[in-house]
């Protein structure tokens, strides 16, 4: 029974209004008084449609991508009514609806208010035996709802967005299986309208992105912009494709890199930068000042900044002073140590982690040759290395430090030549790698263990699936022998008839015989493939095999497949099984049904994969014609096999829908 109460919908609530005004809800004097004394649940209320209202999708038209959902809602708990409902502080509106057709509600007469204060799983077994709702309008006139059960549809902060509700124009109550599927359901409605959010977001940020007259970049901790926008190029001018082929740097001018490594270096260990300033090279020649701020993420080696050009604020004498002033903080502060070297190897600074990294005083330090500080045994190979680096052939190398509270370290030197006073020097920044040395050696191992480890798996999951496409190719292989068979015999009378009609007959059972066993060789292949194992691919075969076996009938296929299908591998077992479900389901339909349209609705989840096949045919009552019976008990014992459940129903007249619901974990 289908209750479509729209076009009554005006008059209705023109006679309702009276008996709203003095009952704006159904809460009895007694809650109305604990709620104004609490303060925190109204705080609450406010909060929950402050954060409602965040998703965008108030006073918006019904979302489409939520039907199939309460579709199978309706089908599973076996009501006429299912809705998504949206609720914020004075309406309800429907986001997705089957069995009527209103847009919306006052929420004072709504349901689903009682489903969201309660936060959980809300039932009205019989609204005419409950005090609470036996007065409301929906009750007392069109539709007369007489069951109500509602799932709140709860975000990932917890706050109560509305409901996925089904309904019935009779008392009811919903199994523990249907509760479990409708929570289920109400996730996933959850989910839908979360991306819709995330969606909206991003398009928005891309538009400040592109927008934006100020410089936003992304930047690798290997010095090359991962992303730019548009107001680069603006200001400098150089174009996109130019500013990402090389390291950022070499767009920095030459005065300025020394300055700007150190910033950079500080960044790539997650240290926050803010009002850093240099110069950047123009394309016509020039250069501009930008002042930056950056954010790093040291997990994912990624650096968040945005620069404004200050070029007209700054005059190029005070950003000289500036930068020396920060060159010295930065030069005392780094974490790594420095060293300032002569072409001789005499060390004319040291910064302060320079001095506790050697366990000596910074005065002590300076005036020493850096042959002092480095084990003997490892000076001789250094030589060569430390040559290449001041003539710039290399960029760093690793050695040994000696430190008299730790003896032998290990570290990286990087080394950048430059005039100290009037004289050439070399800048040594030299980082203890101790910790990396030994992670990398932990990670080593671990790598191995791990790998060892998954070579094992994989072994033992080869074998068994090996062992069941061996067992599944045999049963075919027996199914291909009988067919085969029955071509002999066909082809033997075919020999002793001569009787031309009675040919023609034995003819075209050898021909179907033979559609047959092309037909068993093809399901061999698609199980044998290991490519198939995935529930995309699961999907793709059964949108192949319905639309190619009801090409040759007059029965037109509409097929709804889901936009995003879970990365993930089905069991042999489980995707044989649903393939054959789903192959005698189709052949049923064609033999029996006279139907001339059938739908098919898939929908997957992470952990379930439901399909949905509805037609127009005559339909069947199971009770009446016991030749059914067999059938669908097998089909259902089947779909148990893998832990499923097949529902079929059908009447007279009025079609048949199969519904099979199958977990994947």
């Amino acid at each position: 029974m289908h209750h479509n109460f729209n076009n009554s919908q005006t008059t209705f609530f023109n006679r309702i209004n009276p008996i709203l005004q003095p009952q704006s809800n159904m809460l009895t004097d007694k809650e109305n008084s604990f709620i104004e004394s609490n303060p925190s649940i109204s705080s609450r209320e406010e909060k929950r449609v402050q954060v409602l209202k965040s998703y965008d999708i108030l006073n918006s038209q019904s979302i489409k991508e939520l039907d199939n959902i309460t579709e199978l809602a309706a089908m599973i708990c076996e009501t006429p009514l299912c809705a998504v409902s949206i609720l914020d502080d004075n309406k309800q509106w429907f986001k997705s609806k089957k069995g009527f057709n209103l847009e919306s509600t006052d929420k004072a007469i709504s349901f689903c208010q009682y489903a969201i204060k309660a936060n959980s799983f809300f039932e009205i077994n019989d609204t005419l035996k409950d005090e609470y709702f036996r007065k409301n309008p929906f009750v007392i006139e069109e539709p007369k709802i007489r069951f109500y059960a509602g799932q709140p549809l709860i975000d990932p902060d917890g706050y109560a967005l509305g409901t996925l509700c089904v309904m019935d124009y009779k008392p009811g109550k919903l199994s523990a299986k249907q509760q479990h599927m409708l929570s289920r359901m109400a996730a996933e409605v959850v989910s839908q309208i979360v991306s819709r959010k995330e969606l909206a977001e991003k398009k928005h940020f891309e538009e400040i992105f592109i927008r934006s007259i100020d410089l936003v970049c992304l930047i690798g901790n290997d010095g090359y912009f991962k992303l730019i926008n548009p107001a680069f190029s603006v200001v400098l001018g150089w174009t996109i494709k130019e500013l990402m082929s090389k390291p950022f740097l070499e767009f920095v001018h030459p005065d300025d890199r020394d300055q700007t490594s150190i910033e950079f270096a500080k960044q790539t260990k997650g240290i926050r930068v803010v009002n850093f300033s240099n110069r950047y090279l123009t394309k016509s020649g020039g250069h501009k000042i930008l002042c930056w701020v950056s954010n790093p993420d040291s997990s994912k080696g990624l650096i968040y900044a945005v620069a404004r050009d200050q070029s007209e604020k700054i005059e190029p004498e005070v950003q000289l002073i500036i930068a020396a002033k920060k060159f010295r903080a930065l030069f005392e502060n780094s974490p790594d140590a420095i060293f300032v070297e002569d072409t001789a190897g005499n060390i004319l600074d040291v910064n302060i982690a320079a001095a506790a990294i050697q366990g000596i005083p910074k005065e002590e330090l300076i005036g020493k040759n850096i042959r002092q500080l480095i084990p003997k045994e490892k000076y001789v190979k250094l030589l060569s290395e430390y040559k290449k680096l001041f003539h710039g052939s290399i960029k760093t190398v690793e050695s040994f430090l000696w430190s008299r509270t730790k003896g032998a370290i290990p570290i990286e030197i990087t080394c950048k030549r430059f005039d100290f006073g009037e004289q050439p020097a070399l800048l040594l920044m030299v980082r203890d790698i101790s910790e990396r040395i030994k992670n990398e050696d932990e990670c080593i191992n671990n790598m191995h263990e791990k790998i060892v480890l998954r070579e094992e798996q994989v072994k033992a999951s080869i074998k068994i699936q090996e062992e069941e496409r061996n067992r599944i190719a045999m049963e075919m292989h027996d199914e291909i022998g009988a067919d085969l068979s029955r071509i002999s015999i066909l082809g033997q009378l075919i020999n002793k008839s001569s009787q031309n009609d009675s040919i023609k007959q034995q003819i075209d059972k050898i021909l179907i015989a033979s559609a047959n066993v092309q037909e068993n060789i093809n399901s061999i292949i698609w199980a044998m493939d290991p490519k198939n194992d995935t529930l995309e691919n699961l999907v793709a075969y059964i949108n192949y095999y319905t639309s190619e076996y009801l090409e040759t009938s007059e029965i037109e296929l509409k097929i709804s497949l889901p936009e995003k299908i879970p990365v993930l591998n089905v069991k042999s077992k489980t995707r044989r099984y649903i393939y054959l479900l789903i192959k005698e389901s189709i052949n049923n339909l064609v033999k029996y049904s006279e139907a001339t349209k059938v739908n098919i609705n898939i929908l997957t989840t992470p952990d379930l994969f439901s399909i949905m096949i509805s037609d127009n045919g005559v339909g069947f009552n199971t009770d009446e014609i016991p030749r059914f019976g067999n059938g669908i008990k097998n089909m259902k014992g089947r779909a148990a096999a893998i832990g499923g459940e097949f529902v079929i129903s059908s009447k007279k007249l009025s079609g048949t829908t199969m519904l099979l619901n199958v977990p994947l974990v």
